[in-house]
């Protein structure tokens, strides 16, 4: 009898020990998954950041079966810019369809394994691209950029840590000569976020629109659970094309010298200055001697890094355009950053196309 109690308890002794070791493994697993990683993704524009936001477009532009194609090109993650006006009403409560929107997509896409960024594009007191944002120059409008926050962090903190992360602001616009207001408003908003979500991934960019020259002016804190993002469209006269109505001459090419030198001669000399730039030659060399210095920059701050918006209308030539979008995706890849092209819907840039459903060239640039 004794003989047989040994032997059983050996036996549930044999079971318990590996699935011991089989939870640990699986806590490990989830620890991991924590670091937010993330490769290929779409930004989901032509939504929710849009001025004009109607009924129409707020069911339409992100459904489930855009989402299901994502998924169907191996897109992992997605980013939802969203704008103050769309969400929220003037006193910041909640508009309670838009918001209802936006969690359906947010759902849908855990549900699919996409993790998401949520961007906040756009406030009363802040537009990408102006000279200086009334956001940088009124301690109300800082208050107030704040208490958005405060909302937003409300409505998705339940979700979790691995699978939704925050971007502070797309595109900050302090001024030129005063690059700490970005560093400190970021600096609030990081120390606000961690009050309540020690272990959130928080999106961080530099002053003056993501851009790459700004970097050696961006301060942040020491922080393991942020990820550095920067935007990339250069050169600009090719990748947003008819944007500049004076240009009359040769459609740009890449590789090559976007403004051709006789059509260059050919502008007023106010335009001359501001688009010298166009006269030297862009290349694939061109494109990783700026990413190495993201690159560099990231390994000194010990950061991942995501490409958060890039791409390229369809004005130019579909050789040129898909050279382009090919050199700039495994440029990143070269360095691991994650790319997330700007974006699913409009204006010459979208992945989705009104004739042909979807662009095929971004498609294919993107594998």
């Amino acid at each position: 009898m004794k003989r047989k109690v040994v032997i059983v308890f050996f036996l549930l002794a044999t079971l318990v020990v590996p699935l011991s070791f089989g939870m640990l493994d699986l806590e490990q697993s989830r620890q991991k998954r924590n670091s937010f990683d993330i490769a290929k993704g779409v930004n989901l524009n032509g939504w929710l950041e849009i001025a004009s936001l109607d009924s129409a477009t707020l069911r339409n532009a992100v459904t489930h079966e855009l989402i299901d194609s994502l998924v169907l090109m191996d897109v992992d993650h997605v980013r939802i810019p969203i704008s103050e006006v769309n969400l929220f009403r003037e006193d910041l409560t909640l508009k309670e369809n838009v918001l209802g929107a936006l969690t359906e997509v947010i759902d849908y896409c855990i549900v699919h394994n996409i993790k998401v960024i949520i961007d906040l594009h756009e406030t009363k007191d802040h537009h990408f691209g102006v000279t200086e944002a009334h956001l940088f120059k009124e301690f109300h409008a800082k208050e107030h950029f704040f208490d958005i926050w405060k909302k937003l962090q409300d409505i998705l903190m339940h979700y979790p840590a691995d699978m939704l992360a925050y971007e502070c602001l797309n595109e900050p616009a302090a001024s030129l000569k005063k690059h700490e207001d970005w560093n400190d408003l970021l600096a609030e908003w990081i120390s606000l976020i961690r009050k309540k979500e020690p272990g959130r991934i928080l999106f961080v960019g530099s002053n003056r629109g993501n851009q790459i020259w700004t970097l050696k002016y961006l301060k942040i804190p020491k922080d393991q659970n942020l990820v550095f993002t920067f935007h990339f469209y250069s050169p600009v006269i090719f990748t947003h094309y008819k944007k500049d109505a004076f240009l009359k001459g040769d459609v740009p090419v890449y590789p090559g010298v976007p403004i051709a030198p006789r059509t260059f001669a050919l502008l007023p000399d106010s335009l001359k200055k501001k688009y010298e730039y166009a006269q030297k030659d862009f290349s694939l060399k061109f494109i990783q001697s700026e990413f190495e210095k993201v690159h560099n920059w990231a390994e000194k701050n010990r950061i991942q890094v995501n490409l958060g918006e890039f791409g390229c209308r369809r004005f130019v030539a579909d050789k040129s355009r898909f050279s382009w979008l090919s050199d700039v995706v495994s440029t990143a890849k070269s360095y691991a950053f994650s790319y997330t092209l700007w974006g699913l819907n409009g204006a010459g840039f979208g992945l989705r196309t009104l004739k042909d459903g979807y662009d095929k060239i971004m498609i294919d640039a993107m594998e």
